[in-house]
């Protein structure tokens, strides 16, 4: 039996999300994640504009506005997240399983490390 992998990179989804409820965003830097008031937090993700910049998922806020200073800071929705990608609160995999399910019967779930 043949095995296929079906990988589903959602790059840029949560700053992709939050440009489309921020129109005001558009052809600027911005990032997805902490807290820039409080000073601290994480980019969890960033547009495409930010990533030309040099800005990473992971780096601290003020490291990502050392490389690109005129960045925007979104916090996070996660619950917002959740919804359009079929994912509950509970992580429990609802309308992003079906689909990958009609594709194979069987599904393994794996996540990617970064050390």
């Amino acid at each position: 039996m043949s095995r296929t992998i079906l990988h589903s990179d959602m790059n840029c989804f949560y700053a992709s999300v939050e440009m489309l409820h921020h129109p005001e965003l558009a052809g600027k830097p911005m990032a997805v994640g902490g807290d820039p008031e409080a000073r601290h937090g994480i980019v969890l993700t960033a547009n495409y504009i930010a990533k030309r910049a040099g800005v990473k998922t992971g780096m601290a806020l003020w490291q990502a506005r050392q490389v690109c200073p005129e960045i925007i800071f979104v916090p996070p929705r996660m619950d917002l997240y959740y919804i359009l990608t079929g994912i509950d609160a509970g992580f429990q995999l609802m309308e992003s399983k079906v689909i990958f399910q009609r594709q194979r019967q069987e599904v393994q779930k794996f996540t990617t490390l970064k050390i």
